[in-house]
């Protein structure tokens, strides 16, 4: 599921290819929340895919209930 969001994000946290300068991200004001919402809303996507797998074991069911 993690490497699915990594993937997913990628591009986001390259800035698509815009704004990057030496491997570096540059945000002007509102752009690293826009940024932020945006991959939320990708692991949140993310997790309701892969809820109903991650639920059928022990160990997850056990460190998930710790979590939410």
């Amino acid at each position: 599921m993690l490497q699915k969001w990594a993937g997913m994000t990628a591009d986001l946290d390259a800035g698509g290819g815009d704004g990057a300068e030496g491997g570096d991200v540059v945000m002007t004001d509102g752009e690293g929340e826009d940024l932020l919402a945006r991959e939320l809303g990708i692991l949140q996507d993310c997790f309701k895919e892969y809820k109903e797998k991650l639920e059928e074991t022990e160990w997850t069911r056990t460190v998930l209930k710790q979590t939410y």
